[in-house]
């Protein structure tokens, strides 16, 4: 103790302070000058400190009980609702649970009114819940998941993901309705109502619900077999199409085919003459293109009055039998466009026979090509 105080005077006037606190304060105060310090680079400053937010920040989450409109007078929510769409304003209603005590459930009553506002309001709900798709015959959510069940023992003219039970009350009218008119009785709903991109899920959802390759007998001894396949593409926002047709039986068995090309063409097929017929509906009369012989090839032709392309082979073995066989090939690709409003889709119907359509103009192989990458029966 005698050395530290000859060391330091300042101990040496204050003696009462040398107890075992002092010798503490001693250490501490020589040992800073010898003390090691990390480098500048290293050092890091403390954050200050936050003044505590009394309001709690809500997440999105939260919007079922939380929602930024409460803050709007009851008038006012009333306006916006009765100004929107019926299926808007029945999307509105289910953002809170405040808002539809408020607003009530009139707009979600009003949609069994209206089947169009039902499948409006189902599309709606489509882009919060991901993994179900509108069905447009029940108007319901269904999982994508269940899409394949359904279609596997469903109608095949109506392909829809739907319960089966739902379909076999449509009857069998609805069933031959549907082979007919594949791409333009069904596409007009799932177009309008699905909205197809070029993603991954729409175009899951459309091998979901397209047509199904199914073949079915007819004739007298059931000798005549029909085979249908149907293919769905959607490129550049626009709903693609490809229909091909096999017919296989016995010149007794059939004498006449006829295949609905598009509103405007029909094919039709004399089997015991070997004769092929393509009617032109539009216009005031009848044209008719003729070909003749046992093996007739059309390799890729195109409507003049809307976005379609065709090929056609006819296979005929004739013999001195009655029962000579033959073939009959047909495919069709068609552009049903991006909407119902545009003009890709209206060339699709016929407004009358007295009507007059315009001729159009594209490049050969134009529609063909989007399923196969490449142009189709390129020899050259």
């Amino acid at each position: 103790m005698d050395y530290i105080r000859n060391k330091f005077p300042l101990l040496q006037k204050r003696p009462y302070q040398l107890s075992r606190n002092v010798y503490i304060q001693v250490h501490l105060c020589v040992l800073p000058a010898y003390r090691w310090r990390p480098p500048k680079h290293r050092l890091h400053r403390r954050p200050l400190p936050q003044e505590p937010n009394n309001q709690r920040e809500h997440s999105p989450f939260d919007a079922q009980e939380h929602s930024p409109l409460l803050q709007l007078p009851i008038e006012i929510l009333e306006m916006i609702a009765d100004n929107l769409p019926l299926a808007s304003a029945a999307s509105l209603s289910l953002t809170c649970r405040q808002i539809i005590f408020l607003i009530g459930t009139r707009h979600i009553t009003d949609l069994e009114t209206s089947r169009h506002e039902t499948l409006m309001f189902m599309s709606l709900l489509v882009h919060d819940v991901r993994e179900h798709i509108v069905c447009i015959t029940c108007k319901k959510l269904h999982q994508i998941s269940l899409a394949r069940t359904y279609t596997e023992y469903q109608f095949q003219g109506v392909p829809l993901a739907t319960d089966p039970k739902v379909l076999r009350s449509l009857g069998l009218a609805a069933y031959a309705e549907g082979i007919k008119m594949v791409t333009l009785y069904i596409a007009k709903d799932l177009k309008y109502y699905h909205r197809f991109k070029d993603d991954l899920p729409s175009q899951q959802l459309l091998h979901y619900i397209m047509l199904r390759p199914f073949s079915y007998c007819l004739g007298r001894r059931y000798s005549t077999v029909q085979k249908e396949e149907t293919e769905w593409r959607v490129h550049n926002g626009s709903v693609y199409i490809r229909t091909h047709q096999n017919f296989q039986g016995n010149c007794s068995e059939a004498g006449v085919l006829l295949f609905k090309i598009c509103q405007h063409l029909i094919l039709r097929v004399c089997t015991h003459r070997g004769r092929c017929f393509i009617v032109d509906w539009t216009l005031l009369g009848v044209k008719r293109l003729i070909w003749k012989g046992n093996h007739i090839s059309l390799k890729l032709l195109h409507c003049r009055h809307c976005r379609t392309e065709y090929s056609m082979e006819f296979n005929h073995k004739k013999n001195r039998n009655e029962d000579c066989p033959y073939e009959v090939y047909l495919t069709t690709w068609k552009d049903l466009g991006q909407s119902l409003d545009s003009e890709e889709w209206k060339q699709h119907f016929v407004h009358g026979r007295l009507a007059h359509p315009q001729r159009l103009k594209f490049p050969k192989r134009e529609i063909a090509k989007i399923f196969y990458g490449v142009n189709p029966y390129n020899r050259d």
